[in-house]
């Protein structure tokens, strides 16, 4: 009989102890199957209703924090993957995303996650109030 090993057997912890936690040790994001390559190349949106997206090329697929795919993006926002000019990559620094852009761009992720997704149960930690979730949580990440 085979023993069947997985590459990761015993890191389990190790990998969960990685996962930002709150102050009283609880991971407000779940686990989810998440993309792990979100950059423009692979969102195709629909030229009448740019509401209606689509995601490609799901090589990369794994089970990540929910706020992955969000961190991917980014960090792409600087890369050009289809450089023209060798191999590798081109960095463009000047479209880091500012301050005050991922500030808004988190803060909408976490209203749309707490609104759509969230646990009935942890909604009340907050008292159904996806701003005192934002205000509690995003506080904790710039620890």
């Amino acid at each position: 009989m085979v023993q069947k090993t997985f590459l990761f057997e015993g890191y389990q912890q190790f990998f969960e102890n990685l996962i930002p936690q709150n102050d009283s040790g609880e991971n407000p994001f779940p686990l989810v199957l998440a993309h792990n390559d979100a950059q423009e190349n692979n969102i195709l949106m629909n030229h009448t209703d740019n509401r209606n997206l689509m995601l490609i090329d799901y090589e990369y697929a794994g089970w990540n924090p929910m706020a992955m795919d969000l961190a991917n993006y980014i960090s792409e926002t600087i890369l050009e993957n289809a450089y023209p000019y060798g191999n590798g990559i081109n960095w463009y620094l000047d479209n880091i995303m500012q301050q005050p852009e991922l500030e808004s761009m988190i803060k909408t992720y976490m209203a749309k996650y707490f609104e759509n997704y969230m646990q009935e149960g942890l909604k009340q930690k907050y008292q159904n109030s996806a701003q005192l979730f934002i205000e509690t949580e995003y506080l904790n990440l710039e620890k």
